[in-house]
């Protein structure tokens, strides 16, 4: 985070967890380190004053239901500061 200015814009993304058993052997292989909608939140608000979480289906991003998506955004705006982080 130390990279980021105070008013900094960090945009992540992961294939969601509960998709991993429709994933390709060779997409399970190469993604280790996946997050649910949840997981990923948390992590993003330790470090940002505000998180915006979208899903992906196919080409289609959306604020839906996102047990049910395939990949996982996280944008994340304003950061905290490092003696306020959770």
């Amino acid at each position: 985070m130390r990279s980021l200015k105070p008013d900094g814009i960090m945009i992540n993304g992961t294939p969601n967890i509960t998709a991993s058993a429709y994933a390709s052997p060779q997409s399970q292989v190469q993604h280790i380190n996946l997050k649910s909608t949840q997981t990923l939140r948390e992590l993003m608000d330790r470090y940002f004053q505000n998180v915006f979480m979208f899903g992906m289906n196919d080409e289609v991003l959306h604020t839906g239901y996102g047990a049910m998506c395939h990949y996982l955004w996280a944008v994340g705006a304003g950061v905290r500061p490092e003696g306020s982080r959770a």
